[in-house]
């Protein structure tokens, strides 16, 4: 089965029943081939897509302009009727119309148009199967009253406990930071010297109550998901990349402050500051779901290819959970 077939079939199977057989078939050619089992994974998100909400302000505007041309027709309807005296009120209503009907398609067609951009499903959609063209277009945002509520980020990654009222410091996992890249910690490792090449320095006090230090950090390949760090005595840590990705492109978590040591949070780079509202305003705008199915939104003025945000409170699963603020996720390959 050729990629063109196996779309067609994969397309109608989402619409409605198609033959088991030729699904499975399809199916199969899926297994061995990525771009087609991408556009597959996209089927089965469309139904997580949220749905499009006109915001309060665009359906006041929609029922203003209905009203006023509902008045406009009215007074010139009545001013037809006064200058055709000898007419009948049936001739006056069809001369009235006859003027009226082109604009108000016209209407119709902005009103529909209106409410569609409210969602940016369409970007979103080509967004998940890896072709980024619609994002410079996508200038429409979500209303806020559509999007889940999202916990704003305490001061200093603190949480409050509920059961004592104390205030608690949220640990984060054995961060190390290179450069901006975020990587945790996997164990130790004994990774053969004549592989590795120097990636740069860490610098952290790993897991010791003491003052971070300098140390090289290796890799076998620039674009591998493995860090391997030269403690003090010698030893090496491995740390493994934390990243998520948006229509199978990988992203990697960011931090904008180094991570001098365990159990700090990643913070966003200084450029973008913290949201002050549930639907990433003023700072960021929402774009659509990533490959989990989480909500990620871009810069008020940016591009998905260059990196997005994710809110707070994703699942305990997420590669970001747990982070008391929103993280930054950027292109690495």
């Amino acid at each position: 089965m050729n990629c063109q077939s196996a779309a067609e079939i994969l397309s109608a199977a989402h619409d409605g029943p198609v033959s088991a057989e030729e699904l499975a078939l399809a199916k199969q050619h899926c297994d061995v081939c990525s771009q087609c089992a991408a556009f597959r994974d996209m089927l089965a998100r469309i139904d997580s897509v949220p749905t499009p909400v006109a915001s309060p302000e665009l359906k006041e505007r929609l029922n203003a302009l209905g009203t006023e041309t509902a008045v406009a027709i009215r007074t010139e309807r009545a001013a037809q009727e006064a200058a055709m005296p000898t007419a009948s009120p049936q001739a006056a209503r069809e001369s009235v119309l006859s003027r009226w009907t082109p604009r108000l398609t016209a209407y119709v067609a902005a009103a529909a148009v209106l409410v569609l951009a409210v969602g940016i499903t369409t970007a979103s959609l080509v967004n998940m199967g890896g072709t980024h063209e619609a994002a410079d277009r996508e200038e429409a945002a979500v209303s806020a009253d559509s999007l889940e509520e999202v916990p704003v980020a305490p001061e200093n990654g603190k949480q409050d406990d509920a059961a004592t009222g104390a205030v608690a410091e949220a640990a984060a996992p054995d961060y190390v930071t290179l450069e901006a890249g975020v990587w945790v910690l996997a164990g130790p490792a004994s990774p053969s010297a004549s592989a590795l090449t120097t990636a740069g320095v860490v610098v952290s006090s790993l897991g010791d109550p003491v003052s971070p230090g300098s140390m090289t950090a290796f890799w076998t390949d620039p674009e591998a998901d493995r860090l391997y760090v030269r403690a003090a005595d010698g030893a090496y840590l491995a740390f493994d990349r934390v990243t998520r990705t948006l229509g199978r492109s990988p992203y990697q978590l960011q931090s904008g402050t180094t991570l001098t040591q365990y159990g700090q949070w990643p913070t966003l780079p200084e450029a973008y500051p913290q949201p002050t509202a549930a639907d990433g305003s003023p700072t960021f705008r929402f774009f659509g779901i990533d490959d989990l199915g989480v909500r990620v939104y871009v810069p008020s003025s940016g591009r998905v290819e260059d990196g997005f945000a994710v809110p707070p409170g994703t699942a305990t699963t997420d590669p970001a959970a747990g982070n008391p603020g929103w993280t930054w996720w950027a292109p690495y390959d």
